[in-house]
């Protein structure tokens, strides 16, 4: 790190460690085939806030039954099987 000059320190002062993620590092978005009242929206990682408004967005509309947008479908959680 120091090589790179990026102040690190060589005793770190607070915990800093890996944050829970899916395998495949892609948010979870939809809403659940086996359980259609369930809705989930979660695993954004560190893009938590920065992607807020458009997953909003992507709730509202599978709340209200409308078509959600195609990109949609691979962020099912049913994708892990």
């Amino acid at each position: 790190m120091k090589a790179l000059g990026i102040a690190f320190s060589d005793a770190p002062d607070r915990w800093c460690g890996p944050r829970p993620t899916l395998a495949d590092y892609l948010p979870a978005i939809g809403r659940l085939q086996a359980y259609p009242a369930i809705h989930y929206a979660f695993g954004h990682q560190h893009l938590g806030l920065t992607l807020a408004a458009v997953t909003a967005e992507a709730m509202e509309q599978i709340a209200l039954g409308r078509p959600s947008p195609k990109w949609m479908e691979a962020l099912r959680i049913e994708r892990f099987g």
